[in-house]
């Protein structure tokens, strides 16, 4: 129960910070971006992921929905401190994302030390807090961002130990969670340059207006540019960036539309709203095929430990503790609450031959003793294998064993 209470409130939390975000995009770019925006991000099925998972990526995401609202609002010492907050508590890639910022208060607003004096009050406030809650609960200093960015940037090992992929990957990632009109989000900045222009000529008397939102459209491209040329890469690598690329996206439709409103219109006579429908009908059917195949191809460990609690609590008596056995499918494992109470899930020796997560020590000792038995380069460990069962059953998936 307490696994999925928590992903309800993590739900709630990711809505209150995109229904912000949302009324800050009506403030700039008026009520029809806004509802796009809404509706992109509503039906996509990358939302619907991103929103309820327990990762750092997760919260960056929620803290870039409020930040970007504070920028729309030109509120820059709220925004500075949230990517503040959002880099050393969180992730501090998710920076990237900030670069437009920080050249708007710099260059185009001129506030430099204001500017400056927003990161260090901020740096110094935030640091001194984390380090004080790692130092009672580690019992020693700790910054983990610093700890990230050594390993990840300034080491000669890296992600890449944990596997590489081409751009395709993120490519084709997009499409499935967002159906074909991210595309539009890709390319909204010459999109939107056109689309004025080509309203300019149409229309007497019109003034442009595409230097306001170019600004924040360019958090989307920072974020490419990072984050699409490493050769490792991860789903939840592009969580921090969703709100961004539903703006783009949804900017790109309201462009189209204005432009079919004064130029097409007369000789068409279909509502330029129709354009619209047809985007949030598109990503809609992407986003639903995307979470039936995950729930109908990915569901069976949650179903399999659902089903292991329930028939061992209605209909078994255990005389002393037993032991879950999980193989290849250990990253499958949800968590200890799917399991009854006495019983432990521990690993065997399968076709994974890479580092496995341990176990926590008792209270409190497994919180400030440093354990030894890992490593920094992925190799496998196999003290972290449970002793070869025997006398063993299966119970679901090949990957499981009860003892």
């Amino acid at each position: 129960m307490f696994f999925f209470f928590l992903r309800l409130i993590l739900g709630l939390v990711c809505a209150c910070c995109q229904l912000w975000l949302c009324e800050s995009i009506q403030v700039v770019f008026g009520g029809n971006v806004a509802n796009i925006w809404l509706w992109l991000t509503c039906l996509s099925a990358g939302n619907f992921i991103s929103s309820t998972a327990f990762l750092p990526s997760s919260t960056c995401m929620y803290l870039t929905c409020l930040w970007m609202g504070f920028w729309l609002r030109s509120k820059y010492n709220l925004a500075v401190y949230v990517v503040a907050f959002s880099a050393l508590f969180s992730w501090p890639f998710s920076v990237a994302l900030a670069i437009p910022l920080a050249i708007d208060c710099l260059i185009k607003k001129k506030k430099i030390t204001v500017f400056i004096y927003y990161c260090i009050e901020s740096f110094v406030i935030i640091n001194l807090v984390i380090v004080a809650f790692d130092w009672w609960f580690y019992g020693t200093p700790k910054l983990a961002w610093l700890n990230i960015l050594t390993y990840n940037v300034f080491s000669s090992k890296g992600p890449d130990l944990y596997g590489t992929e081409p751009i395709s990957y993120y490519l084709k990632n997009l499409t499935i969670n967002f159906g074909p009109v991210w595309i539009l989000g890709l390319f909204s900045m010459p999109i939107m340059v056109l689309s004025e222009w080509t309203i300019s000529k149409f229309v007497k008397h019109y003034q442009p207006v595409h230097s306001l939102g170019l600004w924040f459209l360019s958090p989307l491209y920072c974020w490419i540019i990072v984050f699409f040329f490493q050769a490792h890469k991860e789903e939840r690598f592009l969580f921090p960036m969703y709100p961004c690329l539903m703006l783009a996206t949804a900017v790109a439709i309201g462009s189209i539309q204005k432009v079919y409103a004064a130029v097409l219109y007369k000789k068409l006579k279909i509502p330029f709203i129709a354009i619209g429908y047809a985007a949030l009908i598109s990503t809609g059917i992407f986003g639903f095929s995307r979470l039936c195949a995950l729930v109908a191809g990915y569901s069976a460990s949650a179903d399999t430990y659902r089903s292991l609690y329930s028939q061992i609590r209605n209909g078994y008596n255990w005389v002393g503790p037993a032991t879950v056995c999980v193989g290849k499918a250990w990253h499958q494992f949800p968590t200890h609450f799917f399991l009854h109470q006495n019983m432990t899930a521990e690993f065997i020796q399968s076709e994974f031959a890479a580092q496995l997560p341990a176990k926590f020590d008792s209270w409190p000792k497994g919180l400030t003793d440093i354990p030894d038995h890992f490593n920094d380069l992925n190799k496998e460990q196999p003290e972290r294998y449970f002793a070869n069962p025997t006398n063993a059953h299966k119970v679901g998936l090949p990957s499981f064993l009860l003892i």
